[in-house]
């Protein structure tokens, strides 16, 4: 997603009945550590252990605030929203994380927790307000392509997309049987 005006990366976001969920990923690979004093630090392709490059952590927060701040802007609160730090690992190794204290107020996993992350927690939104959230990130994002084809949008408050003809934000008409598979 991207926010026009400013200088900040956000990876992942997800939007459902769990809740709003802020995804950090990194490609980081071999053994990655991190404990309040010393922060973030992981393997080299030697094996030694060097100071990490960024704090995942503070990024995924930093990107929160401004979410909040934006959403806010255009009437839209979201609450509470979730943040999780996912390491996919890298092209020839996965990643071993060492975490005895964990950050606080976000998650971190390998990438084949992240769903579970996600998805095994109680209902907080219902249909409208994932809705009406949708559109408020629609409204504060440059979004321009569909997600399902990358066909570029007439604009980013296109309902449908030129080429596919589906929903650019992923809702289809199925949104309710959705909701009905999650009870």
């Amino acid at each position: 997603m991207e926010l026009p005006g400013f200088n900040l990366d956000v990876d992942h976001t997800a939007l459902g009945p769990t809740g709003f969920w802020v995804l950090e990923t990194k490609t980081w690979s071999g053994e990655i550590y991190y404990d309040p004093t010393y922060g973030w630090r992981r393997t080299d392709e030697y094996g030694i252990l060097r100071p990490a490059e960024s704090a995942p952590d503070k990024d995924c927060q930093r990107t929160i605030n401004t979410l909040k701040t934006l959403l806010k802007a255009v009437d839209a609160d979201p609450g509470w929203i979730n943040g999780v730090v996912v390491f996919i690992g890298g092209t020839h190794r996965g990643a071993n994380l060492i975490i005895p204290t964990p950050p606080r107020n976000v998650a971190v996993v390998v990438h084949e927790e992240a769903p579970s992350i996600i998805l095994n927690r109680p209902q907080i939104y219902a249909e409208e307000k994932i809705v009406a959230l949708s559109q408020a990130v629609d409204q504060i994002s440059a979004r321009t392509y569909c997600t399902h084809c990358g066909a570029k949008l007439p604009s980013i408050r296109a309902s449908r997309c030129p080429l596919c003809g589906r929903s650019p934000r992923g809702f289809d008409s199925n949104l309710n049987e959705f909701f009905e598979g999650l009870r």
